[in-house]
């Protein structure tokens, strides 16, 4: 596996002259970084690659599976420690990993045990407090439904279903937080057989509704996020598989490539 790494760092630094120089000041982030999927050897993997001093650090091979990869999240700890977790897929189902970067050392991947044999779309937060939240798609019946747990020292608290038991699909977890610091997840799910977004808020004690007006006040949270991205790094093969993963004062999240940054 260390000559796999050392022949992709090879392949960045001559073909694309690795690391990249930033356009766009990043002033507003305490941290940034960018997590991505990408082919190697016949199976895709998961790469991290650090923005420090204008520049994106020569990127770092996280997994090393030969399991179908995908979906993968991030966050970034009050101490600087960060949490990548992907979906894995193989014969026997599909699965949560995680791998934790403390001190520029990524710890071994390990399964996240959520009691199910379909976990994927894993989505990540820290939210004002520094507690780190973790929510995915599972299906533990006939239905898929969203989980969430949070994370107790080294492992995780027991996966708890967000929403009451329904019998159509809920899918497409997405975590936000506020100007407070405070975490919201909306997914979609559907009625009379057409899509439905919902949106609920951690009031400490419960997951409750929230309403159009803070849902609105999300996107505009993280339409001023985005205009303090840097270039994209070109060793990044297909962007499409790429997120960001950045810590600002209110917390941590993620915040998936689109078009504007290909630009």
């Amino acid at each position: 596996m260390r000559r796999i790494k050392i022949i992709y760092i090879f392949l960045c630094l001559s073909l694309w002259s690795c690391p990249v120089m930033a356009e766009k000041p990043v002033f507003h982030f305490r941290a940034l970084a960018l997590i991505w999927i990408a082919p190697y050897d016949g199976h895709d993997q998961v790469y991290y690659s650090q923005f420090r001093k204008g520049e994106w650090s020569i990127p770092l091979q996280v997994s090393h599976t030969k399991s179908f990869v995908f979906n993968v999240a991030g966050a970034i700890a009050g101490n600087g420690d960060v949490l990548l977790v992907w979906a894995e897929e193989s014969k026997k189902g599909t699965f949560l990993y995680s791998s934790v970067c403390k001190k520029n050392h990524w710890s071994k991947p390990v399964r996240i045990i959520t009691g199910m044999n379909d976990s994927r779309d894993p989505v990540m937060v820290v939210d004002g407090k520094g507690v780190i939240w973790l929510a995915w798609t599972g299906v533990d019946g006939s239905y898929s439904d969203i989980f969430w747990a949070r994370r107790l020292g080294s492992g995780w608290s027991e996966a708890r279903k967000v929403h009451g038991d329904n019998k159509v699909p809920d899918v497409d977890p997405v975590f936000s937080i506020d100007a407070d610091g405070v975490v919201a997840l909306s997914w979609q799910t559907f009625s009379d057989g057409n899509p439905l977004a919902v949106s609920m808020v951690w009031n400490g004690k419960a997951w409750v509704g929230r309403s159009l007006q803070q849902r609105t006040q999300d996107l505009k949270n993280t339409e001023k996020r985005r205009k303090f991205l840097p270039r994209l790094p070109g060793f990044v093969f297909d962007m499409s598989r790429a997120t960001f993963l950045f810590q600002d004062k209110n917390g941590s999240g993620i915040l998936p490539v689109t078009l504007d940054e290909l630009k």
